[in-house]
């Protein structure tokens, strides 16, 4: 890599951890600087200044932007971690339909999986064991009709969907995860993850190396499941759940959006409140107490959703 080129990925990469602009105005702020040693030499008056308002963040922090490329860097180089800014030829083009698409995103494996016809299943983190069957079978099916099935690699039904993909000869399955992609968690889906990877599949996500997961990484996680693909399937969800959100998104994004039949059987209350309270943090809890409802599978059906049993249903969608 020349010089130049070492120096504007630097620059690249130090923009891309500063989650606190939008896309806009990271293209703006790269627009405007030629070197990440110009970048940490702004102040937080500086900053507002160059993109036009005013920032009020702890997250700036000019003294150390440098040496964090330089380790995002090596980091990438040592664990095979590539990267696709948003003028990347390689990089998905759906991407470029949602509003505030990922300035960059990185992967591990093969990020052209990305580029073929892509499906999303996603789900409860606590399905029912027909849930997890359903699961697994539409995501077979949906590898052999020649879909790249996206998920989220979380426990349950992203788990599944993953596992599902990777029993046809013809699977490929790329994740999305909410931190960098180096970091595989929960730790039980490692082994998925290295399946996925030595089947020609993808990690993928838009935070740097050595990102922690961050509550509020998962619902900007779960736009890029759904901006990713053509369509975003829902096997099991509770009111309330991740998977819902996703569903939203697709929506947002003018995705299809069905749900898997299983999902009008799946016992929303009790299993809804748990996963509520654990995944979707304080602010759902606030509304629960303050009485508000979320939207549920049976609502979104009659709002026009689709129902459907098999992949050739989802194809059927499609066309």
């Amino acid at each position: 890599m020349s010089m130049c080129a070492e120096d504007r990925l630097a620059l690249r990469l130090a923009i891309a951890r500063l989650s606190f602009l939008s896309f806009a105005e990271k293209k703006l702020l790269e627009k405007k600087l030629d070197t990440v040693s110009r970048l940490a030499l702004l102040s937080i008056d500086d900053l507002s200044f160059a993109i036009g308002r005013v920032i009020n963040t702890r997250m700036w922090k000019p003294d150390v932007i440098e040496k964090r490329a330089e380790r995002d860097m090596r980091l990438m180089e040592v664990l095979h971690i590539g990267c696709m800014f948003y003028d990347d030829e390689r990089r998905p083009s759906l991407l470029d339909e949602i509003y505030d698409p990922p300035f960059a995103l990185f992967y591990r494996g093969d990020p052209a999986v990305l580029s073929k016809p892509c499906a999303a299943v996603v789900g409860t983190r606590r399905p029912t064991g027909n849930g997890m069957r359903c699961t697994r079978e539409l995501a077979f099916e949906l590898a052999e009709a020649g879909f790249t099935v996206v998920s989220g690699l979380a426990l349950g039904t992203d788990a599944c969907a993953h596992a599902g993909t990777l029993l046809s000869s013809k699977g490929k399955t790329a994740t999305v995860l909410g931190s960098g992609v180096d970091t595989v968690s929960p730790a039980s889906n490692k082994k998925i993850a290295a399946s996925l990877l030595e089947a020609g599949g993808c990690i993928v996500g838009e935070y740097a190396p050595e990102t922690a997961a961050e509550k509020w990484h998962f619902p900007q996680r779960n736009r890029l499941i759904s901006a990713l693909s053509l369509v975003t399937v829902v096997t099991e969800a509770p009111a309330g759940s991740g998977a819902l959100i996703t569903a939203d998104f697709a929506l947002e994004q003018n995705r299809e959006l069905c749900f898997h039949e299983c999902a009008l059987s799946y016992p929303a209350v009790s299993a809804g409140a748990a996963e509520t309270a654990e995944h979707t943090g304080k602010r759902a809890q606030k509304r629960a107490k303050a009485g508000k409802e979320y939207r549920s599978v049976d609502r979104y059906i009659e709002e026009g959703a689709r129902l459907i049993k098999n992949a050739n249903d989802v194809i059927a969608l499609l066309t």
